[in-house]
């Protein structure tokens, strides 16, 4: 959680009203304070996670947030002022949830990063990972793996930062995500999902099947577990 400061200068606007959504909750109205220096203001303590807000000026018109426009701006786009909150750290974003498009997603096994085509994985592996090119990549871009155990629980949640230029043109730009197993989180044998979210919206769930590492045997023969 962190407390953000929302400000915008707008001193000959009679009202400001602050309004922000995520991929969870409904858009939220927060009427905005003046100062004597014509700066509107509000601050809000938010949770870990992505966040897009804009500012309605005069319950008429919508203006984004000037700090997000020098990174990325785009000629004829509408880019979304937005802000990522984890761990207290707050980063605020600018794109246009619209301009990014995958090429190749492959899962891999272990340090070898060499590609399981069957995604079907044994958890002596000690880490699957998963890696995405996406191109025509403009503005900065937030990407999440959700993994989902057998028993349709979360089991981990990681996300990465994606960025290209504002043309969109140039090479693939590639994320990546792992989970690794542990004391605290082990890679249960079943099947499981990997849920991947761009800007807090679902663009694809991969199916992934893990193996047990133990062994037994039973009428002579050796069974995977």
């Amino acid at each position: 959680m962190a407390l953000v400061e929302f400000q915008i200068y707008f001193p000959i606007a009679d009202s400001v009203v602050l309004e922000f959504w995520d991929s969870r909750t409904k858009l939220v109205h927060i009427p905005m304070d003046i100062d004597s220096d014509g700066y509107w203001e509000k601050s809000i303590n938010l949770d870990d996670g992505l966040y897009h807000y804009c500012f309605f000026i005069n319950n008429s018109f919508r203006v984004n947030d000037p700090q997000t426009f020098p990174a990325y701006v785009l000629e004829n786009g509408k880019p979304i002022s937005s802000l990522v909150i984890e761990n207290s750290e707050v980063r605020k974003l600018n794109y246009d949830s619209a301009n990014i498009e995958v090429e190749y997603i492959d899962m891999y096994a272990g340090t070898s990063r060499l590609p399981r085509l069957n995604r079907e994985f044994s958890n002596s592996d000690g880490e699957i990972g998963i890696n995405i090119d996406f191109i025509k990549v403009k503005g900065i871009h937030l990407v999440s793996f959700v993994w989902v155990n057998p028993m349709l629980e979360i089991a981990y949640v990681s996300d990465c930062i994606v960025s290209g230029n504002p043309s969109g043109k140039g090479q693939a730009v590639q994320a990546s995500g792992w989970i690794t197993t542990d004391p605290n989180n082990q890679l249960i044998p079943g099947k499981w999902h990997l849920v991947v979210l761009v800007n807090g919206n679902e663009i694809c769930c991969l199916p992934f099947y893990i193996r047990s590492y133990f062994y037994r045997l039973q009428q002579g023969r050796v069974i995977a577990l």
